[in-house]
């Protein structure tokens, strides 16, 4: 699989692109002397990049070791956060938490502006046709000889 995904990761912007950046300051901190170097990067870069160095460096792994490099962690939110939403979702029954319930009211008025947008549409042009024939009618209408 790796093969096969190897030139696109190469000619990715996101990864390849990254990793030839990340190899050219790899070559230039050999270059200047240094003897421990670390790079950072998320396990996606890996494949190309792990080629990168066996084919360009001529390196090859001896250990792994994952070090975590972020760690997020949840914030404690009292349940005063967004009594709106945690209300409304226990008056209309829903199962779903707050960020659920602001997430389904959010989508819902999108889709109800759609709604009246399409409406306002449609019926405008309903009616613009309607005047277009009218006229048309009453056109040819008086062309006609009697």
């Amino acid at each position: 699989f790796t093969q096969l995904t190897a030139d696109v990761e190469e000619e990715s912007v996101i990864i390849g692109e990254r990793n030839r950046a990340a190899t050219e300051a790899l070559r230039q901190a050999i270059h200047d002397g240094n003897n421990k170097i670390a790079i950072l990067y998320g396990g996606g870069h890996m494949p190309d990049l792990g080629r990168r160095l066996r084919e360009e460096f001529d390196l090859v792994p001896s250990q792994v070791q994952w070090i975590t490099a972020w760690s997020i962690r949840n914030k404690n939110l009292t349940s005063s956060s967004f009594p709106f939403l945690k209300r409304l979702a226990q008056v209309l029954g829903w199962p779903l938490n707050r960020y659920q319930t602001l997430a389904l009211l959010i989508f819902s008025s999108v889709l109800a502006l759609d709604l009246w947008f399409w409406e306002l549409f449609f019926g405008t042009t309903v009616n613009w046709v309607s005047n277009v024939a009218s006229h048309l009618y009453v056109y040819v209408d008086s062309t006609q000889p009697m």
